[in-house]
């Protein structure tokens, strides 16, 4: 048996686990997640400069290279007791089938050479008998062929992730958020099984532990089966938002279309919303719960779509996720060098933003106050979102102060969005009489 790695309990032993696609949505939060278990984490990376955004990126065990490459390969598996490959093309480039078998072959060669024990890959759900979008028949491609190995394989099929970074699911956010009305296609009304980012992280880790060696596929979804019509609505509500209305039309949209659409109104880009869109055209529904005869479900059971997006609005994310992941935040800043000092400036600042017609008006309350270095108000209307104006002081030479404005608005739906550049003219004229205020009331102030 290995020696468990240092601080974890003797009785949570594990052995070697190698996780590809170590940065991704899953594989980042998966990596934490088996070393909290007693794993010893190997990650498979093209950049190890890459893994030092991570929390973890000093707890494992580095290969460097490509997926493609038989000598990094070899040595990536060797002595591994669990591999988990979160490898797909989501890029949106032409060859991404033939780049998808020949990666998934190289790596099952590896892993069968090396003798590894289990290997675990995560796919998509998919209707069996159908005629598949070209990304979930690549997903069922890859998983025959990791089947098809010696290594003793484990597939879980999921269909959308409900989890702060998932890509499934800041389609989800962003065109709810962004749009009160859409008319989509009628694919909009087709059957979708979701399962949150914690319960897909608990069969990921829960399976590498189960004594037999298993060799076959098994559907994972959460307990609501819902149309993504359904699931707008329902994140609309949780998210505190006024009903969305949907509707369909019987005209054919295809995916290329819709993604490029996407495209346009959320920040998802193109090439990631097709094979999104993609598996909207299929009803994807668990057939089968077999995983709960190896693996249980994790205590209080499974969470339902409603509590896994509430959590994952809640959720802040992780600084490697995608920029255009997490809820829209609209800013803008401007600074300003006054010539006198930082108290004197401080001081002409709290008479120009803690003003009896700012603050008592009850539009405005202090946040925050640092003195002399920062103040933060908050408004008080939060009907369109929340938002908030910092003032930072900083030196800017002998004799002078930097002054800098930003405000940052976090958008409640569309009139959030629409009142963010309605206010342009005035935020700007705001800043503007602000740092003409503050320095007139510091050269008074100094005088």
């Amino acid at each position: 048996m290995d020696e468990a790695p240092e601080g974890a309990p003797v009785d949570k032993v594990r052995g070697t686990a190698l996780v590809t696609g170590a940065t991704g949505y899953i594989g980042s939060r998966l990596v934490p997640a088996l070393l909290a278990d007693g794993w010893r984490v190997r990650v498979l990376t093209r950049s190890a400069d890459r893994l030092a955004r991570h929390a973890w990126g000093g707890e494992v065990e580095v290969a460097e290279g490509s997926a493609d490459e038989p000598r990094t390969l070899a040595e990536a598996v060797a002595g591994v007791t669990v591999a988990y490959y979160l490898i797909h093309s989501m890029d949106g480039e032409g060859d991404f089938v033939e780049r998808d078998r020949r990666l998934a072959e190289q790596f099952v060669a590896a892993c069968d050479d090396a003798g590894v024990g289990q290997l675990v890959y995560l796919s998509g759900l998919y209707p069996e008998g159908e005629e598949l979008s070209e990304h979930l028949g690549s997903r069922r491609e890859v998983e025959q062929v990791l089947l098809a190995g010696a290594t003793p394989t484990v597939v879980l099929r999921a269909a959308v992730i409900v989890g702060t970074g998932s890509a499934s699911f800041e389609m989800l956010r962003h065109l709810t958020e962004r749009l009160p009305a859409m008319v989509g296609p009628r694919w909009l009304d087709n059957r979708i099984q979701p399962i949150s980012a914690h319960d897909v992280l608990h069969y990921l880790v829960r399976v590498a532990s189960v004594p037999a060696r298993l060799d076959r596929g098994f559907d994972v979804g959460g307990p609501d089966v819902l149309t993504y019509r359904e699931m707008i609505q329902r994140f609309a509500r949780v998210a505190g938002l006024p009903p969305r209305l949907v509707g369909t039309v019987p005209t054919v949209l295809t995916p290329r279309v819709a993604s490029h659409w996407i495209g346009f109104v959320t920040p998802v880009p193109v090439g990631l919303a097709k094979p999104l869109v993609g598996s909207l055209v299929h009803e994807v529904v668990c057939s089968e719960h077999d995983i709960a005869e190896h693996v249980p479900d994790p205590e209080g059971g499974l969470q339902g779509f409603d509590e896994a997006v509430a959590d994952a609005l809640a959720d802040p994310g992780l600084g490697s996720d995608a920029a255009w992941s997490g809820p829209t935040v609209h800013s803008d800043r401007h600074s300003t060098s006054i010539r006198a000092g930082q108290d004197a400036v401080w001081t002409a600042l709290r008479q120009v933003l803690a003003h009896p017609a700012v603050v008592r008006t009850g539009l405005w309350r202090e946040d925050q106050v640092d003195p002399p270095r920062r103040l933060v108000l908050r408004s008080s209307l939060t009907f369109t979102g929340r938002t908030e104006v910092t003032a930072e002081l900083e030196a800017d030479g002998p004799g002078r102060t930097r002054l800098t404005l930003a405000t940052v608005h976090h958008p409640k739906g569309f009139l959030g969005r629409v009142g963010w550049v309605a206010s342009l003219p005035l935020r700007v004229v705001a800043q503007l009489v602000t740092h003409r205020a503050v320095a007139e009331h510091s050269r008074t102030g100094a005088r």
